[in-house]
Formats: structure tokens, C-alpha cells, sequence
């Protein structure tokens, strides 16, 4: 045997070896949950179960329990925190952007029957009425402008969305006033 041949056979070993190895870990992947799909333009924080959602066998007791209760759900509402607070794109999109979306916890939420779903465990799930700002959030994405202010310990928070011409004035996380004004319409887009 020639060198040259056996430096190629080394390298064709090396090269089915590393085939094999590709091969593995896409199987092993294959089965991880498929991503959610976040539209920046809808909002950061709610995601659309992905078409190939769900695999079953990659469900929680409490989330299958859930899904052969309600079905698929029409939003994910996606935890970028422990509370649960409402991001902006400044602070979700690093995590958009990286792929780290998996890492996330979510409740699920369906908009007909005004619930959320919240999985405090693999085994445990807890039903929960729809908030005011869901409810608004569902319908028209993430507001273009959020002003909390708080006054005589009381969270008052303006969503204001430019393109519809809404204003949504919230006392506590409950809807007080809805004010309607000029739009400015579609070539108003979120930054």
C-alpha cells in the first residue's frame, strides 16, 4: 500500500465516522420541541404554536392533560421573567435573536374560552382568566408605546397603538378606558 492510499482511507474512516456522528445527534434532536413562532411585528410576548406542534410524547402529564382537555393552543405567552411582566422588543430581542426561546417558560392561552394556562409543574396546571392586558394583547400585538405610571400606589399603564389609532388606559392591569383617535395606519411599524 501506498502512503497516498492510506492517508485516503484514513480520511474516508474519518469522514464516515463524522457522517455516523451527524446522523446521531440529528435523530437525538429531532425530537426536541419545534420552536415557536415569534412575530416581531405582532409581538415578543406571544408566540403561535408551530405548525409541526405538538409532539405528545414530549409533553408534561399536566400539559397533555391540558391539550387532550382544550386542544392546541391559539397563543403561547412566553415567560422572560419569574413575573411574568410584559417585555419590549429592546428586551426580548437579544433572546429572539439567539434562539433562546426554548429555554422560556409559557403558559398556554385560549383567547375563545378567555383562559390561561399556567404549568407550575410537569404534574400540576393551574386555570386562570384571561387578564384585561392579554385580552388586548391577543387582539392587537404589542403596544407601539407603554407608560406605566404609578399614582397613590396605583399602577396605571397607557398602551397606545399608533397604526389602529387605540389608546388603552389600565388601572392595575384592568382595562379603565379605551380612547379611539386618528390612526396613522399601516406605515407605522414597531421598532
Amino acid at each position: 500500500m501506498t502512503l497516498e492510499y492510506k492517508r485516503f482511507a484514513k480520511a474516508m474512516r474519518l469522514a464516515a465516522w463524522l457522517a455516523l456522528a451527524a446522523a446521531i445527534t440529528g435523530f437525538a434532536t429531532c425530537g426536541m420541541e419545534p420552536p415557536v413562532n415569534v412575530n416581531p411585528n405582532f409581538s415578543y410576548n406571544l408566540a403561535v404554536p408551530d405548525a409541526r406542534w405538538p409532539r405528545l410524547n414530549l409533553l408534561s402529564p399536566a400539559e397533555n392533560e391540558v391539550y387532550q382537555k382544550y386542544g392546541k393552543p391559539d397563543y403561547f405567552r412566553l415567560w422572560y421573567n419569574k413575573q411574568g411582566d410584559l417585555v419590549s422588543g429592546r428586551e426580548a430581542g437579544p433572546i429572539v435573536r439567539a434562539r433562546k426561546l426554548r429555554d422560556l417558560r409559557r403558559s398556554w392561552i385560549y383567547e375563545d374560552k378567555k383562559i390561561e394556562v399556567k404549568f407550575r409543574s410537569p404534574a400540576k396546571s393551574e386555570e386562570v382568566p384571561l387578564s384585561d392586558q392579554l385580552q388586548v394583547l391577543c387582539l392587537r400585538g404589542d403596544p407601539q408605546e407603554r407608560d406605566p405610571q404609578i399614582r397613590n400606589g396605583i399602577l396605571r399603564e397607557m398602551w397606545t397603538y399608533f397604526d389602529k389609532g387605540e389608546k388603552y388606559i389600565f388601572m392595575d392591569g384592568r382595562l379603565a378606558e379605551k380612547q379611539l383617535f386618528k390612526g396613522v395606519g399601516k406605515p407605522f411599524s414597531r421598532m
